[in-house]
């Protein structure tokens, strides 16, 4: 089967972003099919040759890979965000004519405009279109208060509406985005979760004997993050653990402000660590902490984050509810408190800072819940699966 993976966002094995896309096309090539990928610069390094041209083709762990020069970063404000993805829906769609007809497209989103893409090509070759839903558009923009423009809102709730209307599978990946989008009366048997995941082989747990227990937030330093409650979190329990903060974003700077002001003890913040030595640097700390800013919305997240610390078997503590907080509780592999309760959010991490036993119970089901529910092999092959079905 010839598989067109279209993902503004695909990152190479000497990128650092989350390599879902990476590790599915390859199991997908593995198992004895042809995964040509459609992408952008985006997640590149800087010394790679696609910085130089418009337009690079190369064979990447055998996937057939296309690399549209379109810059993206966490950096970029929101304009310029939707420039980067109307530069690369131009692009693409220039040069999808030179691609061989697949047999199915899936495209991933953020942003919609790639599965806009994936409809226009799929109606042009009369084949099935799966589209892959990473963060559920116009909803969380506009619940945070970034789109306000009505007639913008409008005309984005068509089109995204049109493609799940379109779309012959809908991939969530998460059960509360699901929900999301079954709420835009969309048939909910349309509707597949599958996980974000992560590797199993990679994340794994460490043997270590830390002195003081070690807390990290391993992700993006951006506005749906909220990093300063996990500072104030640092400042209030200082002496009783080590906090390291590793990631970077559009609001590093902001964070940086707080972290100066407060000046928490035993704090470190690495903005970046090279990609083979991240896994061992989440595996050798004890808790892993997730957070997002205070908006419900954000709670059907499927961050990579909250699936690397279970690999590594962290227990994980959420700032926010939703399906992770009852994964956690579910599973016993962690705590969670109501959004915006930076107060139960200190006292549940300082509560997992103290109660050794307690972490050791969820240290083992936090690793048996990755290996069962998340390894990305598994989920490949349950998309795969659907795949052949609808070919």
């Amino acid at each position: 089967m010839k598989i067109l993976y279209i993902h503004q966002h695909f990152c190479p094995p000497e990128g650092y972003g989350n390599n879902r896309s990476l590790e599915l096309s390859k199991f997908w090539v593995e198992m004895g099919h042809s995964v040509t990928m459609l992408t952008s610069s985006a997640q590149f390094p800087a010394n790679h040759p696609v910085h130089q041209k418009n337009y690079h083709q190369e064979n990447i762990l055998g996937i057939d890979t296309h690399i549209l020069n379109v810059p993206y970063s966490h950096y970029f404000g929101f304009s310029k965000r939707i420039l980067s993805f109307l530069k690369f829906y131009f692009y693409a769609d220039k040069y999808l004519r030179k691609i061989e007809k697949p047999d199915i497209i899936y495209a991933s989103s953020t942003p919609p405009s790639v599965g806009e893409l994936g409809k226009k090509w799929s109606q042009k070759w009369n084949i099935p279109l799966v589209f892959e839903v990473v963060d559920v558009w116009p909803d969380v923009p506009e619940q945070m208060g970034i789109l306000k423009n009505r007639f913008l809102l409008y005309y984005l709730h068509k089109e995204v509406h049109a493609i799940y209307q379109y779309s012959q599978k809908i991939v969530a990946l998460s059960p509360d985005m699901k929900k999301q989008i079954s709420s835009h009366n969309i048939p909910e048997e349309k509707i597949i979760v599958s996980f974000n995941g992560t590797n199993t082989e990679i994340f794994k747990p460490l043997l270590k004997d830390n002195p003081l227990p070690k807390v990290i937030y391993a992700g993006a330093v951006g506005k749906v993050n909220d990093v300063t409650q996990y500072v104030i979190a640092a400042k209030e329990l200082e002496g009783t653990a080590e906090f390291i903060l590793l990631g970077n974003g559009n609001e590093a700077n902001q964070v940086k402000k707080i972290v100066n002001k407060l000046n928490p003890k035993s704090f470190t913040w690495q903005t970046w660590v090279p990609k083979n030595e991240v896994a061992n640097l989440i595996a050798s700390c004890d808790i892993g902490v997730s957070t997002i800013a205070n908006y419900p919305v954000l709670e059907a997240n499927s961050a990579n984050k909250f699936y690397d610390y279970l690999a590594c078997g962290l227990p994980v503590l959420t700032n926010y509810k939703g399906w992770q907080a009852e994964f956690l509780e579910n599973h016993h592999c962690g705590l969670s408190s109501e959004l915006g309760n930076t107060k139960k959010f200190v006292e549940n991490l300082q509560f997992l800072i103290q109660n050794h036993k307690l972490r050791k119970t969820f240290s083992a089901n936090a690793r048996n819940c990755a290996i069962t529910f998340f390894d990305r092999k598994k989920i490949a092959n349950e998309l795969l699966k659907i795949f052949l079905l609808l070919k």
